[in-house]
């Protein structure tokens, strides 16, 4: 999905987990400003991880979280 593309990074309230993992938000820049960490999710490839500073697309990760659980 993303290899030998353009990807922007969106941070949230935290930059880097406690053992140095940075943590963003990922886009493909392929027209259509694919939301990859959402694509993800939607395919079932990763689940999502709840935490205080990690909440500006906490619902929406959830609901798609829940669809693909289906």
């Amino acid at each position: 999905m993303v290899l030998g593309k353009q990807v922007t990074l969106e941070l949230d309230i935290q930059v880097r987990e406690k053992c140095g993992r940075l943590m963003a938000y990922g886009y493909v820049d392929d027209g259509q400003d694919t939301f990859v960490n959402a694509k993800l999710i939607q395919n079932g490839y990763a689940g999502i991880m709840t935490a205080p500073t990690k909440v500006k697309y906490a619902e929406l990760s959830l609901q798609l979280q829940r669809e693909a659980a289906r």
